[in-house]
């Protein structure tokens, strides 16, 4: 039937066109960060690569580092022997939300490739040396990552939720002061975790100062 011929053709791309998702660690606590990328991977000339569906990332606080509306570079890797052409799509840092095991979604990309026909059944085949162009959906496997919740023991009492290793600076515009006169005061936080859902700390200045504007 048609339908079982489109299936058939479906199956045989994507021995030749796949994509998959690499991640740093599968197994993480409430809050760590995770790296995720999609790669696209082809032994076919490709004409046309399209988004189909984004992953939705439930349960994860996502950073987009690439997204697929970037420009998409394809580059030449050898895999197994074989000449491949490789472009990285999307890559997210996830920040896990809840324990439990968390999935993250296959990315679907709708893939146009460069096909050389059987052979030529016309003049117009003849024309274009033989080759047709073919679509593919291409799609990720989803990942199952097992997040495990924080530690209670030994949990401090003001903790806010900072998972990683930080440094906390402070500086100040200036150390004399007269009065009336204004200072800036600085906070400064880095380091590697999750600095995006970090709260600004709470500060407590003399009772003869007045804070005028806090910027985050």
């Amino acid at each position: 039937s048609a339908a079982s011929d489109v299936y058939k053709r479906q199956a045989q791309m994507s021995d030749y066109i796949y994509i998959k998702s690499h991640v740093d660690k599968k197994t993480a606590y409430v809050g760590e960060k995770i790296t995720i990328s999609y790669k696209l991977y082809s032994k076919l000339s490709l004409t046309g690569i399209n988004l189909e569906k984004l992953p939705s990332l439930n349960g994860f606080y996502s950073t987009e580092l690439k997204t697929v509306y970037d420009e998409i570079k394809l580059s030449q890797e050898q895999i197994n022997g074989e000449m491949y052409q490789v472009a990285e799509l999307q890559q997210n840092l996830l920040y896990p939300q809840r324990s439990g095991d968390l999935i993250i979604d296959p990315l679907q990309m709708k893939i146009t490739a460069r096909v050389q026909t059987k052979r030529s059944r016309s003049i117009w085949d003849q024309m274009m040396g033989g080759f047709e162009q073919k679509e593919v959906i291409a799609a990720s496997k989803p990942i199952t990552i097992k997040i495990k919740p924080l530690p209670t023991r030994g949990k401090p009492v003001d903790f806010s939720g900072a998972v990683g290793s930080f440094k906390m600076d402070y500086s100040a515009s200036k150390t004399d002061l007269k009065s009336n006169d204004a200072i800036d005061f600085k906070v400064q936080i880095t380091g590697n975790g999750n600095l995006p859902l970090l709260a600004a700390p709470k500060l407590t200045f003399p009772p003869d100062l007045s804070l005028i504007h806090i910027s985050e």
